[in-house]
């Protein structure tokens, strides 16, 4: 049973080093990114709820900082979202050697995902430090 666990596992990985091997994920995330963040821009949304909008308990610990979190959060994810698209075009046209491509794919995915979460609470705290 524990080597299935551990096959599976690496098999999860393979997988996911795969998505980042092929240069169109990159460049979509980017774009549905960009699309998330101008719907939550163009939509906000008004009340704290546990459906919709950038919900951390940092964020909605009151209704200022959730406002305020709401539209910092849509621009940063739609500037997240453009560089993602935009670094990783040229990965579309020019062939990396594959350790390297799998690598900087996850590194590119993985900081359009955390840039607007860090800097959404690192804005949070500055400009609204008490709840």
């Amino acid at each position: 049973m524990e080597m299935r666990l551990n096959r599976s596992a690496a098999s999860t990985l393979n997988d996911v080093m795969e998505l980042a091997n092929v240069p169109e994920i990159p460049i979509l995330l980017g774009v549905i990114f960009l699309i998330a963040g101008a719907a939550m821009r163009i939509f906000p949304p008004r009340k704290i709820n546990a459906l919709y909008g950038y919900r951390t308990p940092r964020s909605m610990s009151s209704g200022t900082r959730w406002h305020f979190a709401q539209k910092f959060a849509a621009y940063k994810l739609m500037e997240s979202g453009i560089v993602l698209a935009l670094v990783s075009l040229p990965f579309a046209f020019f062939k990396l050697p594959d350790p390297w491509r799998d690598w900087i794919g996850i590194a590119a995915i993985a900081s359009a995902i955390l840039y607007p979460v860090i800097s959404t609470e690192t804005a949070i705290k500055k400009h609204h430090p008490n709840p």
